[in-house]
């Protein structure tokens, strides 16, 4: 896929992590900063690929496929789409990416994930951003408002 003037590629890849096989877009590769955009209920990666592309310029944006979406594992286990093993596995990608901390941004289910994963690893957060439905406040324009005037550690 090839990026427009000043937007970044989206490449693809895997990552075996927390017993599954996760697929996720990412751009930027090489930045200092993670940004995890989790999608929503039925959507896949594809929801965030003009972020990706605009956030690529600075961080390292990434958006998986989430456990049972698109070309992400499939586990057959209702209890494996808990929301904790998802954020499990969120938590696992970065690590997967060299990354200990991270900022995360959700939409609908993201949103829930994104939302209730840094209780499970706090110290890996450097901040979170979630919808339930796209708005003019939820704009990626004002989440990249918000990062500026307060830094990575402050964007929720």
């Amino acid at each position: 896929m090839s990026a427009t003037s000043g937007e970044s590629e989206i490449l693809h890849d895997y990552a075996e992590v927390n017993g599954v096989r996760l697929h996720y877009a990412h751009a930027g590769t090489g930045h200092e900063r993670l940004i995890v955009f989790l999608h929503g209920f039925p959507e896949f990666w594809y929801a965030w690929k003009d972020q990706l592309a605009l956030f690529g310029r600075d961080d390292h944006a990434v958006a998986p496929d989430l456990r049972g979406y698109n070309l992400s594992s499939k586990p057959a286990e209702v209890e494996a789409y808990r929301v904790r093993h998802v954020g499990e596995d969120i938590h696992a990608l970065a690590e997967h990416l060299g990354h200990r901390r991270f900022a995360l941004v959700g939409h609908d289910w993201g949103g829930a994930v994104a939302g209730l994963s840094p209780s499970t690893v706090p110290s890996a957060w450097s901040g979170w951003s979630s919808s339930t439905r796209r708005t003019r406040r939820s704009s990626p324009a004002n989440y990249a408002r918000t990062r500026r005037s307060n830094g990575p550690a402050g964007i929720c």
